[in-house]
């Protein structure tokens, strides 16, 4: 018979599966204490510090996209809020990084292959996402904040 997961605990999950490949790539990762701030977590990169929204990805049904939702159920667009957001896949195992800005307000969705239709406008594909220490959206992150 399978466990059901609660909600609270898959995101237990996913928080503690970004903070564990944030560390493996080499990232400092801060705690901060308190809730409901708009950003879970907050890396902190040659004297920058960027706020973090942790979120879960999923899998669509025909396993060729994940979809990240950008908001929060209490209080809406992380616009203002934090830097960027990290999500998880836990399917997958791999965690993909993004700037909160105006073109991620509601969720995103990233292509794990090409389109079938060939078509390369308004497509992300995942793997130009995926967390690395070239990946970190530096500069844009900087200019999200700013914002």
């Amino acid at each position: 018979m399978a466990v059901r997961i609660t909600t609270l605990e898959k995101g237990s999950r996913v928080v503690g599966a970004i903070i564990g490949d944030l560390l493996r790539h080499g990232f400092n990762v801060l705690l901060p204490m308190g809730h409901d701030r708009g950003y879970d977590l907050v890396v902190e990169i040659a004297g920058q510090f960027y706020r973090v929204q942790c979120k879960k990805a999923t899998l669509n049904r025909n396993r060729d996209c994940i979809v990240i939702s950008c908001r929060s159920t209490a209080t809406g667009a992380y616009l203002g809020r934090a830097d960027v957001i990290v999500a998880h896949c836990l399917e997958l195992g791999k965690t993909y990084v993004f700037t909160v800005d105006r073109n991620h307000i509601n969720k995103t969705v990233l292509r794990l292959r090409p389109a079938r239709n060939n078509q390369l406008k308004y497509i992300r594909l995942a793997g130009k996402y995926e967390l690395s220490q070239e990946t970190w959206p530096l500069s844009s992150a900087v200019r999200a904040s700013d914002s």
